[in-house]
């Protein structure tokens, strides 16, 4: 990625100085003394880049891939609809690590709605899944990965309160069913 500075916290400083030799910050050290400072007022423009994501996508090659403001607005409002119906009432989970590009759709559509999100606690995967199926759980609306599916078979659950689970990020095959 050709990163030139990395932001972090003391939890993790140590496991990323054995392969990270740029400049680093470490949050909770080094700015836990400083001042607050006011935001400056900024100006997005749609088509400049608001994140940028790495994927090995279908080739398996990783590779950076650019998303502008306007694409992700854009996709946004297509998931809402085409999901949703541009309704609310969906309380969606929040359980992939923030780097996924999942989890954006997990958060950002449904703060456009105006509904709930549930952050569920760092945990095995496994138990994480049959947590978010469980009908213990106020959690109604999933996106996750073909792969998640497999262990939601393995969980034992026989009922669930999730309406609405969007797969994708993987080829989906039969034995996902």
């Amino acid at each position: 990625a050709g990163i030139q500075l990395l932001i972090t916290d003391s939890d993790y400083m140590f496991e990323v100085i054995e392969y990270y030799q740029q400049a680093l910050i470490t949050l909770d050290i080094q700015l836990a003394d400083m001042p607050a400072a006011d935001n400056p007022a900024t100006e997005v423009a749609v088509d400049q880049q608001a994140y940028m994501i790495y994927t090995s996508g279908s080739t398996g090659q990783p590779k950076g891939v650019q998303i502008e403001h306007r694409n992700f607005v854009n996709y946004l409002q297509w998931a809402n609809s085409h999901y949703f119906g541009n309704t609310t009432g969906h309380t969606f989970a929040l359980f992939t690590s923030l780097s996924f590009d999942l989890t954006l759709t997990s958060i950002f559509s449904t703060l456009l709605r105006g509904d709930s999100l549930h952050v569920m606690p760092a945990q095995e995967v496994n138990n994480t899944i049959t947590a978010l199926f469980s009908p213990d759980t106020p959690v109604n609306t999933v996106k996750l990965t073909p792969s998640h599916v497999v262990l939601l078979a393995q969980s034992g659950l026989t009922t669930t309160n999730v309406a609405t689970a969007i797969l994708g990020g993987e080829e989906l095959k039969a034995e996902h069913e």
